[in-house]
């Protein structure tokens, strides 16, 4: 019963080696001697991105602060001398060009592997470099340091007396053999978009926010950037863990489209102590990446508007197949 000759296409991911800037390839930009500001989107399909900045001969390196995140800012810069960035992810940064060197390409430059964390090197002539600075000898204000408060007043996460959703992420295999990476609940297994709705959070108000611990355990070989609709989450922290992975079949609702293997994780152990997040991974989120073999521990708040909102994979390759749950709000 196949609709299509030869059946449909679709590849897991998608790695493009022209890298765009504001939809030019391997832009240059001319820069004084002073700090700018760069608000970063991660709008590729699926590759992930490890940036620096380096002048190769000389070895000037700018100094680099994140001054915030998704949502907004964070409490004081946080100095970086390398950014992880995930598709979907959004990061606001200053970069420092003062005492660049003149009338030489100072370039950010990317050795994200691809899948991320442990798939292929990338070519450094193709996506091993992003852009090129061209700095002049003008000067300019460098007002950001280390200890600029930037009034993001972020507490630190305190899950004390929340119970934790534990929910998973799995590849499976669709009735056509492709990869089909899904989303699921530790006591379910993996689940399609259309199966009954298992996260379900309460509604509340900004003035008394619902907050939820999810738990979401990344059982698949590769990082995914997880992102919810809707609210705001704090990264609480990430910790390995081992499984026992058993078979699940997920049937569609219309016969024609078949049965997605999935499947289950149980017997569940944790290892080892858990970590926090990186220092500029502590603001305001909606979108974290997960790393394979943890479990990604976030602080949800703000369930203050009824009705339905989905969570996904930002990976577009992953939440247009299957990658994507609905959760409600309120009854």
């Amino acid at each position: 019963c196949d609709p299509w000759p030869g059946g449909p296409s679709h590849q897991p991911e998608f790695f493009g080696q022209v890298i765009l800037v504001n939809g030019k390839a391997w832009p240059k930009l001319d820069v004084d001697q002073a700090q700018y500001r760069f608000r970063l989107l991660n709008g590729s399909d699926s590759r992930f991105y490890e940036l620096w900045i380096t002048e190769p001969v000389s070895g000037f390196s700018p100094i680099m602060y994140v001054i915030g995140n998704d949502v907004g800012f964070l409490n004081t810069p946080v100095q970086v001398n390398k950014l992880t960035i995930g598709p979907g992810e959004r990061y606001d940064l200053v970069v420092d060009f003062t005492g660049a060197p003149t009338g030489v390409p100072i370039i950010m430059r990317n050795n994200a592997r691809s899948p991320f964390p442990k798939g292929v090197t990338v070519n450094p002539n193709l996506d091993g470099q992003i852009m090129a600075f061209f700095a002049g000898t003008a000067t300019g204000p460098a007002p950001v340091t280390k200890a600029t408060a930037l009034g993001g007043m972020v507490p630190v996460p305190n899950v004390t007396g929340v119970s934790p959703r534990k929910l998973m992420l799995f590849e499976a295999l669709d009735h056509y053999g492709r990869l089909q990476p899904l989303l699921g609940t530790i006591a379910d297994g993996t689940l399609l978009w259309d199966d009954l709705i298992t996260e379900n959070p309460p509604l509340g108000t900004l003035a008394n926010p619902s907050r939820e611990v999810w738990e979401i355990h990344n059982a698949t070989m590769d990082a995914h950037p997880i992102h919810l609709h809707l609210v705001r989450f704090q990264i609480v922290n990430r910790q390995k863990f081992t499984a026992t992975m058993g078979r699940k079949n997920n049937p569609y609702p219309d016969p024609m489209h078949g049965v997605t293997w999935g499947g289950t994780l149980s017997n569940v152990v944790y290892k080892g102590k858990a970590k926090g997040p990186e220092a500029y991974e502590s603001g305001w989120k909606d979108t974290a990446i997960m790393y394979p073999g943890e479990v990604t521990r976030i602080l949800v708040e703000n369930f203050d508007k009824p009705g339905r909102y989905v969570w996904h994979c930002h990976i577009l390759s992953h939440e247009d197949h299957e990658m994507m749950r609905p959760y409600q709000v309120g009854p």
